[in-house]
């Protein structure tokens, strides 16, 4: 993966301890952006500075950990003052953390997990750091994947309440991420806000950890036998990090830097304002 030119450009890059958004890291850090990396896990984040300060020869302060537990929605309102407080202009957010859970688990927040780490909690992100966004006319990327192909999204179930499987669960929020990012587009690309979302491929990472069944060894090695490197995962967020794309496409869902495909669920747009609706009612914002 070929790293673009990031020079003058501040990011802020969620989940980015592991998987793609580690990739994408090195990524961005070897094209000098200001990076701000965010993660759960402090040592983890502070292995990632000096890692990447290290091998791509950048000033201390040039890269920098921010840690929020998204499963706790004033961690990620913390985070938001956080990064307001430190800079002016944000080029990039890319909302990449997510999780996958095979059982139904509630946060502190009384809200199902998945559904908080994956929707609600970057949606609560970009709303804090509008300002910044629209300062720099900066872009927001966002995580999804070709599971919201799986099942629509229902509003009168957002919880999982009434049933929960994991796959379609998880699926339902990536759908979440397309709606989020069209209607974000739709309210702001006029302040020029850029959002776009993407599936990054079936990666083989921690992901699999997650599956119920099969064991950790398991996981790695079906990861190495069959799915694409976290790289090849996080090509087309660090494309869509610096590529110039039409205004038409702002709000639209990628794959392999091109456009993806869509199931027909995925267009309805009055269900994108009803999800923007509801979920500015249990961020509390």
């Amino acid at each position: 993966m070929a790293s673009p030119a990031f020079q003058n450009k501040t990011i802020l890059l969620t989940g980015a301890t592991t998987g793609i958004g580690r990739a994408a890291a090195h990524a961005f850090a070897q094209g000098g952006a200001r990076l701000l990396v965010h993660g759960r896990n402090a040592e983890l984040g502070r292995d990632l500075v000096k890692e990447l300060t290290t091998t791509y020869g950048r000033h201390q302060g040039d890269i920098t950990f921010h840690q929020a537990d998204l499963t706790r929605l004033d961690d990620v309102r913390a985070l938001g003052r956080e990064v307001t407080a430190a800079v002016e202009r944000l080029d990039v957010l890319a909302n990449n953390a997510g999780l996958f859970s095979s059982t139904r688990e509630m946060t502190t927040d009384g809200l199902e997990q998945t559904f908080q780490v994956n929707h609600l909690a970057p949606f609560l992100l970009t709303r804090l750091l509008m300002k910044p966004l629209l300062a720099a006319r900066g872009r927001v990327i966002t995580t999804s994947s070709r599971a919201h192909m799986i099942s629509p999204l229902y509003m009168a179930d957002l919880q999982s309440k009434k049933h929960f499987s994991p796959w379609p669960v998880y699926g339902r929020t990536k759908l979440a991420n397309i709606y989020f990012t069209y209607e974000l587009a739709r309210r702001h690309g006029a302040e020029g806000l850029k959002a776009y979302c993407f599936h990054p491929g079936v990666v083989n990472s921690r992901f699999f950890s997650n599956l119920r069944g099969i064991s950790k060894w398991g996981a790695n090695a079906l990861g190495k036998l069959i799915f694409r490197s976290s790289e090849k995962g996080a090509d087309t967020l660090v494309w869509l990090a610096g590529a110039a794309l039409p205004p038409e496409q702002n709000g639209w869902y990628f794959f392999d830097r091109k456009p993806g495909p869509l199931a027909r669920h995925a267009l309805d747009r009055d269900a994108a304002l009803r999800l923007w609706e509801a979920s500015e009612q249990l961020a509390g914002r």
